[in-house]
């Protein structure tokens, strides 16, 4: 599952996780149109009406994540979020790239990034298990991690 979210002058950025009951991770979702007033992204309220046994609570905020225009779960505790500074009102190159976030610790929250990779314009993501694919019109990639540090080290084009 992956959401986007928009908005000019609101945080936009506050990737929040649903837990159930026992912390287990169900799904992800980004918190959008909230005011730029809120004095911490980690004091603002959090949405009602979850099932009995949901709770949610703020994964990520900045200066962890800005700019986001997609999420995408990856293994237990990760995080795939493309970034877009030029948001939805410039095409200026070579301003995107593919976050990856990680609770190390199992709280609930990202303890760490890194620039999993490169991309103009990002778009869309998905996760297979294996590679993270990313469309960024107009075309469509897919990025590995081979050794393990949280960075892509194979990208391949399957549709420009």
């Amino acid at each position: 599952m992956a959401l986007h979210g928009t908005g000019t002058g609101m945080i936009q950025n506050l990737a929040r996780a649903i837990s159930g009951a026992g912390g287990v991770r169900l799904g992800w979702t980004l918190a959008v149109g909230l005011p730029l007033s809120a004095v911490s992204a980690f004091d603002t309220p959090l949405p009602t009406g979850l099932p009995p046994g949901f709770e949610a609570v703020i994964f990520a905020a900045p200066p962890l994540i800005n700019y986001p225009t997609f999420l995408c779960p990856g293994e237990p505790g990760e995080l795939f979020v493309s970034v877009d500074k030029n948001a939805s009102i410039d095409t200026k190159p070579d301003r995107g790239f593919i976050v990856k976030l990680i609770d190390d610790d199992g709280d609930g929250k990202a303890d760490r990034r890194t620039e999993f990779a490169k991309v103009t314009s990002p778009r869309g993501l998905a996760y297979d298990g294996e590679w993270v694919y990313c469309l960024h019109p107009p075309t469509l990639s897919r990025f590995r991690d081979t050794d393990g540090d949280g960075v892509s080290d194979e990208r391949q084009e399957l549709v420009s």
